[in-house]
């Protein structure tokens, strides 16, 4: 019978490790809007009227620090130089 070396340990590390207890507490209610079919099926054309109402910059600003945090390194690359 072969005996087989022991597979090498691999320390896991939780992708929110690091947030804070506001940051874990958006994080969740951002997931749970973007698997809702509410979201799913309205968020383009709420996205649109925004623009309307708001103006463009506004509503990408609102978007960039709301779920464009959570899903992009950053916006601009001193942004995403900060995060590495």
């Amino acid at each position: 019978m072969l005996h087989k070396p022991p597979m090498p340990t691999v320390t896991e590390v939780s992708p929110f490790a690091r947030d804070t207890t506001f940051e874990l507490i958006k994080k969740y209610f951002i997931y749970k809007a973007m698997g809702s079919n509410f979201f799913i099926n309205y968020s383009l054309a709420a996205v649109q009227l925004s623009y309307k109402l708001f103006g463009i910059h506004l509503t990408n600003s609102i978007i960039e620090s709301t779920g464009g945090a959570i899903f992009t390194g950053g916006v601009t690359l001193s942004s995403v130089k900060r995060v590495q």
